[in-house]
């Protein structure tokens, strides 16, 4: 998908029309997300919301369409991890495991898992 949104940079308007059409099916996730569970904000790591700003505008556009609770579609933000969007939650999901028992001799980043 990477090299999707390069494309869509360097001004492929096929590509770009192709990130549109995902962005505008996750906003319709997004939109569950706000009538379920109603969060203030959802952050969005999709790599074509986070890299062109139709692909975001896009997304916005249809939460504000399908949702019925999204306060304003200025509560549906793309991630600033930009690229590494990916690698940040990995590591995320390895502190957790350190800093919920650092001292436990079985953690599993010290296992190797």
């Amino acid at each position: 998908i990477a090299d999707l949104a390069d494309a869509a940079v360097a001004g492929n308007a096929a590509v770009t029309a192709l990130l549109v059409d995902r962005a505008r099916i996750v906003a319709r996730a997004a939109a569950l997300l706000f009538d379920i569970v109603n969060p203030d904000v959802v952050v969005v790591t999709e790599l074509g919301v986070v890299r062109l700003p139709e692909c975001a505008d896009a997304l916005r556009a249809e939460v504000a369409a399908t949702s019925r609770a999204c306060p304003s579609p200025s509560s549906v933000l793309p991630s600033s991890f930009g690229l590494d969007a990916l690698g940040v939650a990995a590591g995320a999901v390895q502190l957790d495991a350190i800093y919920a028992d650092p001292l436990n001799i079985r953690n599993p980043i010290r296992l190797g898992v």
